[in-house]
């Protein structure tokens, strides 16, 4: 017989009046919170540009204090400020009302009425109020390094970046340090209401649940990148074998694919449609098999936005002596214009990647910086941030960075646009970095040891005649029969994806993939996803709107003030470079936990869409990277490698995972496990164990299993007397919704199982409690009515109680 324990019973576990919340600080929360009241204003600002409100009046007279009542609860702000409002409900109106305030509290110019009972709803902006209340209850927030003086005392004693613009330079640092120190939770609170996050408006979603999937459009032909914005699938290479990597976009798949020893007559295929990449990696591919080149040319041809002169000359040699493929003329054209132009100027250089991070787009990037542990490694990542410059420290020459790039800034008539600024933070993979992290001065050498030393493994055997490498310009799809007959007559050991699955389904992604493999035998796939986690509800924020923002709360809170998230760095061995959860914007964490809790309900989808092959798909490795947020991508690529294969297999091995999935099992997963329990932890065991006896209860989990199994009982009752199954779903919802007695409540039937705490716990707890009731009875319908009919075996129990009691 189970006996359920709650799940956190630690020093930092707090539950809220009984349930089994994520851990909250509470019982501390001060009678007036800090709360700027510019944040009210900017709401109803957007509600009126909107034309849900009227006249908006304002009042500039100076006050020295500033008050907001949100739903009779006050808050001060110990800003001095201009402004204050009142934000009261209407009864008899119906409507919302905001009225500014004066320092005595006369009223001034202006009231705002907005109509309708959910506020929430019609001003979402709002919503962050309420959010940010909750969170004000977490300890003393930490204190990011100041990363700006930081850099320009370096900078002091030694030079500044030559040419580098040093108002809209310190303008960026400033921005990223204030949102690092302020911003990210309200940058976090009102994203969530973007227009890209409408799937919070879909009815019957429930957290985990795999969206149905979508047409998704490429616009490869429309811009053009520097290199790949992600870290490649590790391939397995072996001797006597072909690789293909279709969508490469550059070699990075060959740099970090593990070789094995002594592998000879190699030969790697790479198909990429866009000109530029096309061209881009001929050029690194020539200039890698001329042993006369330094490795560091081509590490700055590939990846810096400026050059030295000696880099310069390397290139303009190699385009002099390259022969593009006659039938590409768009290839062809690119090479002759770089053959022929001229260094572009480094001060206009400077000041166009500039321009990328002045935008209001990516404005706070810098905020990441400070979550770098050592000073050295935000001193670098300021400089690279600001500048764009990878080159290596131990080769530093009188003509280091003299001119701009000019794969990056020289364009001719009719050239693709470059799509952003790229970042080398994008391409790590820190599980490569943290054994030799003190072996380099800084993070961003530690990026240039680890690609000079595998240009040099990838040279050594371009030299020794043991690899072959090919180019191929041209765009796969399922309609190019042509070319998958091609790929699949090289009977190639391996085929990397890039991210292809991310623009088109998946079923015609795995036919496609299956028609190119080898003939008559195995051939490994490799793929990572980037878009996937907009295919499963629940892992933005966003998702966690409509009575859950109390759970959500909770979990950022934990995350925020809890040790789950610096357990995880140090089992990882992240701490030793990055401070968990950072200073970024909280959404990238949560996006992190939330998918490395979710991913195996999209997982699922994947392999079983492979079905329209007629083969079997079997899952050989699943992973995703440490969570490195030093750049504008959230870090949940998900890793896969898997192969087809005519014979079913009764028992497929387990897929293996990631070091950062195997840490999270052990770390977060309880943590996010709690947050979920509302959906995906306490409904299933209370339906599948209905009535079990409890011998005692041992926690707060046991505690909400008995509220559910007299809810469960309730549901019977109530399904009982209906005339059919629909009769009982809007009887049941109608009694969900309604405000049944919970803790703090003199009508409460458990109140002697549940503490009640201060009013504000109360209010928390029966919402809590509100949302399981909800849920749990949109679950028990299916069972109740399996058929469209009544289900004997639940219904036997609908006259009797369940411990003598009944809600």
């Amino acid at each position: 017989m189970p006996v359920y324990h709650s799940r956190h019973n630690g020093s930092n576990a707090v539950s809220v009046c009984g349930c089994p919340l994520v851990p909250l600080k509470t019982g501390c929360c001060p009678a007036e919170d800090l709360l700027p009241p510019l944040l009210l204003w900017a709401s109803l600002m957007r509600l009126k540009r909107s034309g849900l409100v009227g006249h908006l009046g304002w009042h500039s007279g100076m006050m020295k204090g500033a008050y907001v009542r949100v739903r009779g609860l006050r808050a001060r702000s110990e800003l001095n400020g201009r402004y204050g409002s009142i934000l009261r409900w209407i009864p008899s109106a119906e409507r919302w009302e905001v009225q500014l305030e004066s320092e005595n509290g006369v009223p001034v110019q202006g009231t705002v009425s907005v109509k309708g009972h959910n506020l929430q709803e019609i001003c979402p902006e709002l919503e962050t109020t309420y959010m940010s209340r909750v969170l004000a209850n977490c300890p003393e927030r930490r204190s990011p390094p100041c990363f700006p003086m930081e850099f320009r005392e370096a900078c002091e004693n030694k030079s500044w970046p030559e040419r580098l613009e040093p108002d809209k330079a310190w303008e960026f640092l400033l921005n990223g340090y204030m949102a690092a120190t302020e911003l990210r939770w309200q940058r976090t609170l009102s994203e969530q209401h973007s227009p890209q996050t409408s799937r919070t408006c879909f009815d019957g979603l429930k957290i985990g649940d795999v969206l149905p999937e979508q047409r998704k459009q490429h616009d490869f032909h429309h811009f053009r990148t520097n290199f790949s914005n992600s870290p490649p699938n590790t391939m397995s290479i072996s001797a006597n074998s072909v690789y293909v990597a279709v969508g490469f976009n550059d070699l990075r798949v060959l740099l970090d694919a593990s070789i094995q020893e002594q592998a000879t007559n190699v030969r790697f295929v790479g198909i990429d449609l866009n000109n530029f990449a096309v061209a881009k990696t001929l050029v690194i591919a020539a200039m890698l098999k001329d042993v006369s080149i330094p490795v560091h040319d081509v590490l700055q041809v590939w990846y810096s936005s400026t050059w030295s002169r000696g880099t310069f000359s390397s290139f303009k040699r190699t385009v002099s002596a390259l022969k593009p493929p006659a039938q590409k003329p768009g290839i062809r054209q690119l090479v002759d214009f770089w053959k022929s132009t001229a260094a572009p100027d480094l001060t206009r250089c400077r000041q166009e990647w500039l321009q990328y991070f002045v935008s209001d787009a990516r404005k706070w990037d810098a905020c990441t910086i400070a979550s770098l542990v050592r000073q050295r490694d935000r001193l670098a990542a300021c400089r690279c941030f600001l500048t764009g410059d990878v080159w290596d420290e131990r080769e530093e020459s009188a003509d280091q960075l003299a001119v701009g790039s000019i794969t990056m800034w020289a364009s001719h008539f009719g050239s693709l646009p470059l799509h952003n600024a790229d970042s080398i933070f994008a391409t790590m993979n820190l599980e490569d970095y943290l054994p030799v992290s003190d072996e380099a001065d800084s993070i961003v050498q530690l990026f240039v040891n680890d690609i000079c030393k595998k240009l040099n493994s990838i040279r050594q055997l371009l030299v020794e005649g043991r690899l072959e490498i090919e180019i191929w310009q041209d765009e796969l799809t399922v309609d190019s029969c042509q070319l998958i007959r091609q790929i699949s007559a090289l009977s190639p050991a391996g085929i990397s994806w890039s991210n292809l699955l991310d623009y088109t389904d998946l079923a015609s992604f795995h036919a496609v993939a299956a028609r190119c493999s080898a003939p008559g035998s195995h051939t490994t796939h490799y793929a990572y996803s980037m878009e996937w986690v907009k295919d499963v509800y629940g892992i933005t924020l966003a998702d966690w709107c409509r009575g859950r923002q109390a759970l959500r709360a909770a979990l950022l809170a934990e995350l925020e003030t809890g040790k789950a998230l610096p357990a995880f760095a140090s089992k990882t061995q992240l701490s030793t470079l990055l401070a968990l959860p950072g200073f970024g914007c909280p959404s990238k964490m949560w996006m992190y936990v939330t998918a490395m809790h979710l991913h195996k309900s999209w997982v699922a989808r994947f392999v079983s869409q492979g079905s329209a092959t007629l083969q079997n798909v079997t899952l050989h490795s699943l992973g995703m990277c440490l969570p490195f947020m030093m750049h504008r991508r959230f870090p949940t690529n998900l890793f896969l490698q898997w192969s087809y294969s005519r014979e079913s297999s009764e028992e497929p091995a387990a897929a293996k995972v990631s070091k950062a999935m195997e840490s999270f099992n052990v770390t977060l997963g309880e943590v996010v496990a709690c947050a979920y329990a509302g959906e995906a932890a306490v409904m299933p065991v209370a339906c599948g164990d209905y009535r079990q006896p409890l011998e005692s209860v041992l926690g707060d989990a046991d505690r909400v299993l008995v509220y559910l199994t007299l809810w469960i009982q309730k549901c019977l009752s109530v399904a009982s007397q209906a005339g059919s199954a629909d009769d009982a779903a809007r009887q049941l919802e109608v009694v969900a919704a309604s405000e049944l007695p919970g803790p703090g409540d003199s009508g409460f039937i458990l109140g002697s199982w549940f503490k009640a705490g201060p009013p504000q716990d109360c209010q928390m707890a029966k919402a809590y409690l509100k949302q399981l009731r909800q849920e749990t009875a949109s679950r028990l319908l299916p069972m109740f009515y399996p058929d469209g009919q009544p289900n004997k075996w639940w219904f036997q129990f609908s006259k009797k109680k369940f411990m003598n009691i009944a809600l």
